[in-house]
């Protein structure tokens, strides 16, 4: 059976470019939530209007993106789950995957670091009160998955802040 490592956190904790590094020096599958809902022409108006994807959604992506990983590899997850109902659905798709949860890594970042990354990124949902909604909405519905995995004695904590590199280096740690 095959493994999933899922990496949360805030928005502009850096999930997609750490899932991006993790892949390439591991040999791990990297499906990017938020850059799968993003290419898909039915979620991204929604997504640029700043709106969360409803679960059905990022499910039907995921299952898609799942389906086309080698069984071998172990798999890396990045922005999902994002509510305890999509934490109780990964947990259900360990015999459907054949892969189990190994555990989730929360990249953790303070809200003034994310605006900064984000704000520097440019993209067109990143504006100021587009970024502090996202704020508001993970400490609302996305902290409760941290404490969700907690009492599976799944949640690994990363401290996100600082260079790229430096991110990096603790989290390969963390998973080592």
């Amino acid at each position: 059976m095959g493994e999933i490592v899922a990496l949360i956190g805030p928005t502009g904790a850096g999930k997609t470019v750490q899932g991006d590094r993790l892949a390439e020096a591991l040999g791990w599958t990297h499906i990017s939530t938020g850059r799968a809902l993003r290419q898909d022409p039915t979620m991204e108006q929604h997504l640029r209007s700043g709106g969360l994807a409803p679960s059905t959604e990022v499910y039907r992506i995921l299952l898609a993106a799942v389906q086309q990983a080698p069984v071998d590899r172990t798999i890396i997850l990045d922005g999902f789950p994002r509510l305890v109902e999509q934490a109780k659905w990964l947990d259900a798709q360990d015999q459907v995957w054949h892969r189990h949860l190994r555990c989730v890594v929360v990249l953790d970042i303070d809200q003034a670091t994310s605006e900064a990354r984000l704000l520097a990124r440019g993209r067109s949902d990143d504006n100021l009160s587009a970024l502090r909604r996202k704020w508001q909405e993970y400490r609302q519905i996305t902290q409760p998955v941290e404490a969700y995995y907690e009492q599976q004695g799944k949640l690994v904590t990363v401290d996100g802040r600082g260079s790229i590199e430096d991110v990096n280096e603790r989290l390969r740690t963390a998973l080592s």
